[in-house]
């Protein structure tokens, strides 16, 4: 009996295992629709120039192409260099907008992409890629891949696409969360990158003196607009006062070194405060008028139009307004953007330039007070990044299809 068991098992298991045994294809399940014919290419810009994206429709059919620059993402690989056994490598650098920035669904910017057709923009790249740690990974260089659309990190994929076919046209193909562009090898410090500023001079900038009564201060204006630069300007430095200056019996201007924080990153200018500092670099102390009236910012938009911000107001000759600042101490202050720009200048979503500046030319002067008139013009600018708002009008960042 035990013998005539082993026989029928053997049996059993065999027919299961046979792939002629298998199940037959479910009646009715639809063959993987091919992909589009669709490719992504980005290249670095030239100098100070914007970065660039190209998206092309290699296909013979009309494409769906969701077309904004927002979707785009930079995944930056540090270069291989001679590490030690202990030290691990340095993990990939990722350049993306925040969630709050990104296109949400595939209608909005949805346009048709003929056989052969391309969508170009050009971008700044610092609005991917923004504060120190972007920055870093920028200017050290190594191996960019660059993806646009969706990001998607559900194990079933779906909506919404950045590619899909045209209903009724033939032949039928998939639709595509993101598109992949080929990686490409970034040199260090490259171009369009931010470009570290030279090591300021170890003598202080020295602030400028009050002008005669015939200069009048800038007021807040708006200018047309340039082209926008992505590099950052050298800090600005002032020579040491001279010996024969010093001989003929008045006292040089103090050295006064305004500073403003390096970069602030916001959905919308409204509120958003910029702290601003300023230190005493001289050897005796310093009184002066250090008030939001006095303060403002010289300020470039992402079109390159360009403001004078500051209060249009004038300080008060009140002497509890004033404040004595101790050789080698600092004072600080916070402005609001949104109080001393003309309104509607961070109507642009991208990147704004601000250079701190302080001028109390127009404070009464006190002759009891000793009080500091002068302008003082911050070194380095603050970058800030608003991440929402309408797209650049400068024709040079306009979207182009051809």
């Amino acid at each position: 009996m035990q013998a005539l068991r082993a026989p029928l098992l053997a049996l059993s298991l065999g027919a299961l295992s046979s792939p002629s045994a298998a199940a037959p294809p479910r009646a009715g399940a639809a063959a993987p629709l091919p992909s589009p014919r669709i490719t992504l290419e980005i290249t670095p810009g030239e100098a100070d120039a914007p970065w660039s994206l190209r998206v092309k429709n290699e296909g013979e059919v009309p494409l769906r192409l969701v077309a904004d620059p927002r979707l785009l993402r930079l995944t930056i690989t540090p270069p291989k260099t001679e590490l030690s056994p202990r030290k691990k490598p340095e993990k990939p650098f990722v350049c993306a907008l925040p969630e709050d920035a990104r296109p949400t669904n595939d209608i909005v910017g949805a346009r048709v992409l003929g056989p052969g057709k391309s969508f170009s923009q050009r971008f700044d790249v610092r609005f991917f890629c923004f504060g120190a740690a972007a920055e870093a990974a920028l200017a050290r260089g190594g191996q960019v891949v660059a993806t646009y659309g969706f990001v998607s990190n559900a194990r079933k994929i779906t909506g919404p696409y950045a590619v899909g076919p045209i209903d009724g046209l033939e032949p039928a193909l998939a639709s595509m969360k993101a598109i992949e562009a080929r990686p490409l090898t970034l040199p260090p410090h490259a171009a369009g990158a931010p470009v570290p500023a030279p090591a300021p001079s170890s003598t202080p900038p020295t602030a400028s003196p009050a002008p005669s009564s015939a200069t009048s201060p800038t007021p807040t204006s708006v200018t047309s607009p340039a082209p926008p630069s992505t590099a950052t300007p050298p800090p600005a430095t002032s020579p040491a006062p001279s010996s024969e200056a010093a001989q003929e019996g008045a006292l040089p201007p103090p050295q006064l070194v305004l500073t403003s924080t390096p970069t602030v990153d916001v959905a919308e200018a409204s509120g958003a405060m910029v702290p601003v500092s300023l230190r005493n670099a001289s050897s005796r102390p310093v009184t002066l008028f250090f008030r939001p009236s006095t303060l403002g910012f010289d300020a470039t938009s992402p079109s390159g139009g360009q403001a004078r911000c500051s209060l249009a107001i004038a300080p008060p000759a009140i002497r509890e307004l004033f404040s004595t600042v101790p050789p080698r101490g600092a004072i600080g202050d916070a402005l609001a953007l949104d109080q001393l720009c003309p309104g509607g200048f961070f109507a642009e979503r991208g990147i704004y330039t601000l250079r701190a500046h302080l001028d109390t030319r127009r404070v009464p002067a006190d002759p009891r007070l000793g009080a500091f008139q002068g302008d003082v013009l911050a070194g380095a600018p603050t970058l800030v990044r608003v991440r929402t708002g309408r797209a650049p009008s400068l024709e040079a960042l306009k979207p182009s299809f051809d």
